[in-house]
């Protein structure tokens, strides 16, 4: 409504949202090929820290220490870095084992559960686009302009997904 009072014209066939709806969206009509069903479900804060308390526990871990946990996953997923990435990488990290185990397991689970995580909407979204190229170029033909507000504010999630989206027409305005 704020848009066509602006403008004066129908916002009908425009996406207007945040980079998490946006990415949303996307991955209802195209998870497949990452292994998720359509009709994934969306952890939300409470459900993660319940699930990463539960892990905690099966670990041995003290379950207090599941905010700090939350966050570096948050950290790590807002920066694409993926738990094989971490497994991989894990000196450069500079996390321990046990972090690295308790992240595998985490996003295992959510997989399992045909669940995903705030952050995991981006990254997905990124790793759908960045594997499956047609995927990709069918929406880099629908979306010919991008407009980004508060750009500032964007993590590298964010803008790889923008970078990928605009690499074809090249039009966008932050």
């Amino acid at each position: 409504e704020r848009i066509e009072g602006l403008t004066q014209k129908s916002a009908n066939g425009l996406w207007i949202g945040t980079f998490h709806s946006m990415s949303s969206r996307i991955l209802r009509k195209e998870i497949e090929p990452l292994g998720y069903r359509k009709d994934f479900c969306i952890y939300d804060e409470d459900d993660a820290g319940n699930h990463v308390r539960s892990i905690l526990k099966d670990f041995k871990i003290h379950e207090a220490l599941y905010r700090g946990i939350l966050s570096k996953i948050s950290s790590l997923k807002a920066s694409l870095v993926w738990p094989d990435d971490l497994l991989s990488n894990e000196d450069s990290y500079g996390f321990d084992e046990k972090f690295a185990r308790v992240y595998v397991k985490y996003q295992d689970e959510l997989k399992k559960n045909n669940a995903l995580d705030f952050d995991d909407l981006i990254m997905c979204t990124v790793r759908l686009f960045e594997e499956h190229p047609e995927v990709l170029k069918k929406y880099q033909e629908e979306f010919s302009h991008i407009m980004i507000d508060e750009f500032q504010d964007t993590n590298a999630s964010q803008y790889r997904l923008s970078k990928l989206l605009a690499s074809d027409h090249k039009n966008i305005c932050v």
